[in-house]
């Protein structure tokens, strides 16, 4: 066999088996929601300041880590109705839920099993490890905070004004945010962080 076959396919073979038992240990509730209670502060706080009108709160939908659940609602007539000014009515809210498995922790293991099984040095492992998972994160933020942009101008609640081009382009971005866009976003940060030359020449020898 080609040796970079034979490379190329004991690779493939042992990205398989740590992709299985990673997903297998995130699929524990208390390791999913780990992941989940970590990664909801900064993104309720990020849509907070990006989104001032509205009043944003991330949590698990009904306790579990499988669904990042988002609530929105006017930050005005809360402080109208906690003022008693409109205590005759209840404050108009609306959830949207997230799978977080398809938004974040499913496609960070695939990250995480790619670098954790390429040729290099442990310092720029960990430090590949690091600036991965801050970018995944920021591109899964980057997903959340269009989806708002749309919801929140749709809202009906005063939240968010844009033109019409904008709001155009913005469901435009977002249509095209699917899983396969997701998966080529993990291997292009993949192969930004670990792709040297020296590196892989050791692998394929």
């Amino acid at each position: 066999m080609n040796p970079i076959v034979s490379a190329a396919f004991k690779f493939f073979l042992r990205f398989l088996l740590v992709y299985v038992v990673l997903t297998s240990l995130s699929l524990i509730p208390a390791v999913g929601g780990l992941f989940h209670s970590a990664y909801r502060p900064a993104t309720q706080g990020f849509l907070r300041v990006l989104y001032p009108k509205a009043y944003i709160k991330a949590m698990p939908s009904e306790g579990t880590p499988a669904t990042l659940s988002i609530e929105y609602a006017s930050k005005e007539l809360i402080r109208q109705q906690q003022s008693g000014q409109t205590s005759n009515f209840k404050v108009p809210g609306k959830a949207y839920n997230f799978k977080f498995y398809n938004l974040f922790l499913g496609f960070y293991i695939l990250l995480v099993s790619l670098i954790v099984l390429s040729p290099l040095p442990r310092r720029e492992l960990i430090i590949s490890l690091v600036v991965g998972t801050i970018l995944f994160y920021l591109y899964t933020l980057f997903k959340v905070a269009l989806t708002f942009f749309v919801l929140l101008e749709r809202s009906g609640m005063d939240l968010l004004t844009v033109s019409p081009g904008v709001l155009k382009v913005a469901k435009g971005v977002l249509y095209y945010q699917s899983m396969g866009t997701t998966v080529l976003i993990v291997l292009l940060i993949w192969a930004g962080l670990v792709f040297r030359k020296g590196n892989w020449q050791a692998m394929f020898k």
